[in-house]
């Protein structure tokens, strides 16, 4: 008979977020970088979709939607950091900052197992910290979408039609809707 609970920390560990305890009574830095994952799932649509974002040409720099998804995604982790009084560790934030760089079609495999893993926890955690992260991820990805917008200095359609659908893909796999904070969220689209 498998252990829920040891299943999860495996989960955990394939996707690089190792650690040796999981509370399910409040976040640790595992699960609150577990739960940035969608919010850098909706920053990297544009790789797995005809979406592209603009570059520098020639130099390969990222363009404006870029700097604004990720200046979203330090204030989205800054914020759950700081509401729950809990700060991700240096391995933790190393993995996050590498979603962020080259981002391909094939990583569209490793956010969807990290959803498979998030739904998981969302089920063991305790309901309070499972609302509470469903809030969390809501608020994160609906910022992020409108973070990149469109057109010079953002102006134009704030969230992409890919975007929405990507956001949508996380909305069913978490239950997002089952928090009413989150649901309200989602509605603000």
């Amino acid at each position: 008979m498998s252990n829920p609970h040891q299943d999860l920390l495996a989960r955990l560990a394939k996707l690089g977020l190792h650690c040796d305890q999981l509370p399910l009574g409040e976040l640790s830095s595992a699960t609150v970088a577990l739960a940035c994952f969608p919010m850098y799932m909706v920053a990297n649509v544009h790789a797995w979709t005809p979406e592209r974002q603009w570059e520098v040409p020639l130099v390969n720099l990222p363009g404006a939607e870029s700097l604004r998804e990720a200046w979203a995604i330090g204030r989205q982790e800054s914020e759950l950091q700081d509401e729950d009084h809990v700060r991700m560790s240096r391995d933790h934030r190393r993995v996050l900052s590498s979603l962020l760089s080259g981002a391909k079609a094939a990583d569209r495999v490793i956010y969807e197992y990290a959803l498979e893993t998030l739904a998981v926890y969302l089920e063991l955690a305790d309901p309070p910290i499972a609302d509470h992260v469903r809030t969390a991820v809501a608020r994160m990805i609906v910022s992020v979408a409108q973070a990149s917008g469109k057109g010079w200095f953002g102006s134009g359609e704030a969230v992409s039609a890919e975007e929405r659908t990507c956001i949508e893909q996380v909305d069913i796999a978490l239950n997002l809707r089952r928090s009413p904070a989150a649901a309200q969220i989602l509605d603000s689209l």
